[in-house]
């Protein structure tokens, strides 16, 4: 399916006014936080393919829970991402705002270091405003306080930093379930949670037993089968 970039627009537009009512709707004419107001939980799987995923069609069970997630729920068949890769991406993500507006044009050595500007206002800068208690759990090595991610939550855990800053295999999902169980039992009122998982990204070092779930997968450094990726990938 396409449209057309007056279609966007429009829809774009439309979004907007719905977006604007929800908040005068939640938060009232004082913009601050009323009791009915949803607590909001955003999910950022990093490196999930779409065609990987058994709700848009994929022919291995490599998703149960958020298939299951799907059937309740709305599924977007038209999504595009800003940027190939991370940072940008999850910079644009938070602020609303395309990569260009916030970081300058450079090679991918020298992006991957640019701080996100403190000047840019992001989306838990204006849930905190009206209210909410913004907490952010973060996988991912590249998206840290170093770089200002953490701008606008009350509490930024940087999970793969404890492992030490090269670790691109992924927090046990026991340790991720016990941080967000003792800061999300501890606060009160209303809650902004944002969770970024690195699981999918290489080196593919899915646990036992998922990693042989779907055959042999492939070690690091020997990425030569591509049916040995896809099934590490998978697992």
């Amino acid at each position: 399916m396409t449209y057309s970039i007056s279609g966007c627009v429009r829809s774009l537009s439309i979004i907007a006014i719905l977006v604007i009512f929800l908040l005068l709707f939640y938060f009232g004419c004082n913009l601050q936080v009323q009791d009915d107001a949803p607590n909001i939980v955003f999910i950022l799987i990093d490196t999930l393919r779409a065609d990987h995923v058994g709700t848009y069609g994929y022919g291995r069970l490599t998703t149960p829970n958020i298939d299951s997630l799907a059937q309740k729920g709305i599924v977007f068949e038209n999504v595009y991402s800003v940027s190939p890769w991370t940072n940008p991406t999850v910079a644009s993500i938070l602020s609303g705002y395309h990569p260009r507006r916030i970081f300058k044009p450079t090679n991918h050595g020298k992006a991957i270091r640019q701080a996100f500007p403190l000047e840019v206002k992001t989306v838990s800068e204006s849930l905190k405003a009206v209210g909410y208690t913004t907490l952010a759990l973060v996988d991912h090595p590249g998206i840290n306080s170093k770089l200002n991610y953490d701008q606008g939550f009350d509490l930024f855990i940087e999970s793969s930093t404890k492992n030490g800053w090269h670790n691109w295999i992924g927090s046990p999902q026991s340790e991720i379930l016990k941080d967000l169980d003792e800061h999300l039992s501890n606060g009160s009122g209303k809650t902004f949670t944002f969770i970024h998982l690195i699981y999918p990204h290489r080196p593919y070092k899915s646990p036992k037993p998922y990693n042989a779930l779907f055959g042999e997968g492939v070690k690091w450094g020997e990425e030569k089968n591509k049916d040995e990726m896809i099934n590490a990938y998978d697992g």
